[in-house]
């Protein structure tokens, strides 16, 4: 449809005469027209010159002319998306291997576990310390009373000693906390073991003196001696009280940190006479 110029441009000199054997003129134009008002997409133009009037001439070919197979169309698009995400996905993974956003995220992962056992061995040594002393503070405070309450140890009272004194090991720090096992003059012997306590022994021994030996793990009593004698170790016989207390101790990673589960052990022996 031919359209009326607006207004004049200057000549485009750079026309060469083979392209426009004669002097062209490219005018700007404003669409007029039906075209105008129905909004029709122009998706190709072709500017036809006119020399003798020097008219432009706009033809408009709406989109659904430019290929009328719609199939096609859609394949080259198809098939454009397609290339397009290939080429994304392959800058993504060039990205990938270049990129060090995760290098920390890595290291860490690698040096958690050891910084985790570090600080589990750590806690476990301080919690270990803690009991080995509370441990060793009831077996002291045990064999501190049986020197206090020396009179009874004989052959009437001894039982109800030993039992007395296996209760202060086991129950000092918490209700069951400790296993113990104490025995009087060689005569009678109370164990507690999971908060049960348990009598063995015979109380009549708790009469004589002794002259005990060996070491803390097993004590050896030997034979009767006559009280106030010299002992091979060149101690004098007397009346003797052995006081031994045990603690499980659990680790928070078990047998797998610095340090294991493991018995804790504590023991002693007074001559009380």
């Amino acid at each position: 449809m031919p359209l009326k110029n607006d207004r004049a441009m200057s000549p485009d000199r750079s026309t060469s005469d083979k392209d426009c054997p004669t002097h062209c003129r490219i005018r700007r134009i404003r669409l007029r027209g039906s075209a105008n008002r129905v909004g029709t997409a122009l998706t190709r133009r072709h500017l036809l010159s006119i020399p003798s009037t020097g008219a432009v001439v706009i033809a408009a070919v709406p989109n659904h002319a430019v290929d009328p197979d719609p199939a096609r169309v859609s394949g080259r698009t198809d098939a454009a998306a397609a290339g397009r995400q290939q080429r994304k996905a392959g800058c993504g993974f060039r990205r990938l291997l270049t990129r060090r956003d995760a290098t920390a995220a890595v290291e860490l992962a690698l040096i958690t576990p050891l910084m985790l056992t570090l600080f589990a061995g750590i806690i476990d040594f301080a919690r270990v310390y803690d009991q080995e002393i509370e441990l060793s503070s009831a077996v002291a405070a045990a064999a501190e009373y049986a020197l206090i309450n020396a009179a009874n140890i004989n052959s009437t009272n001894a039982t109800s000693l030993a039992a007395t004194l296996s209760g202060i090991v086991a129950n000092t720090n918490g209700a069951a906390w400790a296993g113990a096992t104490v025995t009087v003059n060689d005569g009678a012997t109370s164990a507690v073991a999971n908060g049960t306590t348990s009598s063995s022994g015979t109380a009549a021994n708790a009469n004589s003196c002794w002259c005990p030996g060996g070491s803390s793990a097993t004590w050896s009593w030997g034979a009767a001696a006559t009280c106030g004698s010299a002992c091979a170790g060149g101690t004098l016989a007397g009346k003797f009280v052995t006081v031994s207390g045990t603690r499980a101790f659990i680790a928070i990673f078990g047998n797998y940190g610095l340090i294991s589960n493991m018995t804790l052990h504590q023991s002693t022996i007074v001559q009380a006479q």
